[in-house]
């Protein structure tokens, strides 16, 4: 009797054995995906707000600059990230003013990341293999995260992100094997999300809603089990942020969030934020939609917003209600307050629970269809879906990637404006500035640090080995920025007439596809998609005065800008150099 025994607990091993192997092909299939889709990152170089990121942190001299950042305060007092800001200060050691670098570590933050998605819908939302690699492959191409992977800056979100995740799957470790090193690998976790981004905090209501209260115990006996259990993370919490709190000068909640300034916004900004996730338009049909439809726009989107959450009610009834709770629940606590503001890199964290939220409806969808030609079209629905993901992930490479070319030529022609007025200090009031090229930036909001790089390279000043400095000499002022609604790369239709010696009429002409938005925020704190500008509306600054005199919604064809302080030389760009007037 013992032989039948050994073969039947051998034959158990291999089969085991078998499912680990098949395990790790089911991970390694979606990771080699995403490599691919996203490989093109790596040969963007650098946006004009990474110059303003790295001068930040000079000098950068040796390892201790990167130990540096977890005891001094940030240049921006109201943050206090060190791990981002260390690992900034590694990628320039290693990589210097060579952008690609800075883009290679965050392809490789996004392929760890993605890894952790698949355990993290494997053993927290209990998926089964393939749907877990299937989120995985989705959070891993999805184009949402464009901002993420191509912007310097923009990988805050993703360390806080790989660290959350981290978090909760090392304590669900530790609620099943009941080890002491999971829940000190948690915390661990915990307190490197928090010196990633403040966002970590969402640990701590997570760990609850995942592990204290699915039981069917009472409420009194889980809310006593779930205080022993955060009560650790509560207190890494409380010293961290006592720690925090010597270097920096705003509160926790306004690194969170920016509220939300209007109702409207309040209601729009997260639709927008969930529409965007899954279908990520281009900014270009963005511009386009809420310059010409942006009634129409709000009702669709509150409709298939309310369409959608009818669809899951409907669907909870006939699967279960928790399956969908959970993920539902982690939008709301990652996402509720972070989407606020609708910044694109905010996404990559809410991003996991609407993923899995969208992997389930669909799989449950498809089964609940009665007939094959329905379930066929509903999966050729999601393929199509699949694939304008990959599309739009392969397109805002190549736009970040001809952004970042299109800036180092912009350098060079401002070089030689420099060289030809060598007075100091120098002011340049640009009349129209390039902003975006389709979704990338070109010349956004580090205006000032990218003219002093650009007078740093020209003078071969010694502080560029170790990452630059602000040059306080040259400063610069905006008063229209430039977006183009197409792809037109050379902003070709801008005009630009001289009325008198201080006045000047800029003109986007309509077949041009290019749009003029003032860069003067004209309700405070208010994002530019919220503004609304009417014809003859004026805005003043201390530089400029600004007429609308044709708008569209957010964005205006023609604008008269009035000089205010002359000790500005007003230039304009033609889409292949810079003009001065």
């Amino acid at each position: 009797m013992v032989a039948p025994q050994l073969i039947l607990l051998t034959e158990t091993k291999d089969i085991r054995n078998i499912k680990h192997q098949s395990e790790w092909l089911f991970i390694a299939i979606p990771l080699v995906l995403t490599a691919i889709v996203w490989f093109g990152a790596t040969q963007v170089l650098y946006s004009s707000d990474d110059y303003q990121y790295l001068h930040h942190f000079a000098a950068m001299r040796s390892l201790a600059d990167f130990f540096k950042q977890f005891y001094t305060t940030d240049p921006n007092s109201n943050y206090w990230r060190p791990i981002p800001s260390g690992l900034a200060v590694i990628d320039f050691l290693n990589w210097g003013w060579n952008g690609m670098g800075f883009h290679v570590t965050n392809f490789v933050l996004h392929l760890i990341c993605t890894v952790l998605v698949y355990f993290t819908a494997r053993k927290i939302f209990h998926l089964s293999t393939i749907l877990s690699s299937v989120v995985m492959l989705l959070f891993g191409c999805a184009a949402s995260h464009e901002s993420n992977l191509l912007w310097a800056a923009g990988r805050t979100d993703m360390l806080a992100t790989i660290f959350i995740l981290a978090t909760l799957l090392a304590e669900n470790t530790f609620r099943t094997r009941k080890k002491i090193i999971w829940k000190a690998a948690g915390l661990f976790f915990f307190m490197l999300a928090m010196l990633s981004k403040e966002i970590g905090i969402f640990v701590i209501p997570l760990i609850i809603l995942l592990f204290d209260f699915q039981t069917n115990d009472k409420f009194s006996e889980k809310a006593k089990r779930s205080f022993f259990q955060i009560l650790p993370y509560i207190i890494t919490l409380s010293l961290t942020l006592l720690y925090r709190s010597q270097f920096v000068s705003g509160s926790l909640s306004q690194d969170i969030a920016f509220s939300a300034h209007s109702v409207s916004s309040f209601i729009m900004n997260p639709i927008y934020a969930i529409g965007y996730t899954i279908t990520p338009i281009d900014f270009a049909i963005a511009a386009i939609l809420l310059n010409n439809y942006k009634l129409p726009l709000l009702i669709l989107s509150i409709v298939l917003f309310l369409f959608g959450v009818f669809v899951i009610w409907k669907l909870a009834n006939n699967y279960g209600y928790r399956r969908y709770i959970i993920p539902l629940l982690f939008i709301v606590i990652t996402g509720f307050f972070t989407l606020q503001s609708f910044e694109r890199w905010r996404i990559y964290l809410p991003s996991v629970g609407l993923f899995v939220l969208a992997i389930i409806t669909a799989r449950d969808i498809f089964f609940l269809l009665k007939n094959k030609w329905s379930k066929g079209l509903w999966a050729a629905s999601l393929f199509l879906i699949f694939g304008f993901h990959i599309a739009r992930s392969v397109e805002a490479e190549n736009n970040w990637r001809f952004a970042s070319q299109d800036l180092l030529r912009l350098k060079e022609d401002l070089k030689r404006e420099f060289a030809m007025h060598p007075e100091r200090p120098f002011k340049i009031l640009f009349l129209t500035r390039p902003a975006k090229i389709g979704s990338a930036p070109l010349m956004q909001l580090a205006i000032d640090d990218f003219l002093s790089q650009a007078e740093l390279e020209r003078t071969n000043d010694p502080s560029l080995a170790t990452g630059g400095k602000p040059f306080d000499n040259i400063t610069g002022e905006i008063a229209v920025m430039l977006y183009t609604a197409d792809d037109n790369p050379n902003f070709r239709g801008l005009s630009v007439e001289k009325i008198n010696d201080s006045s000047y009429r800029v003109f986007a002409a309509s077949e041009s596809g290019v749009s003029l938005i003032p860069s003067i925020t004209k309700e405070e704190f208010a994002a530019k998609r919220d503004q609304h500008y009417h014809d003859s509306d004026t805005l003043q600054s201390d530089v400029v005065r600004m007429i609308l005199e044709k708008t569209r919604s957010i964005s205006a064809q023609q604008i008269r800008i009035e000089i205010k302080d002359r000790s500005f030389l007003p230039m304009y760009y033609d889409g292949k150099k810079f003009i001065i007037k």
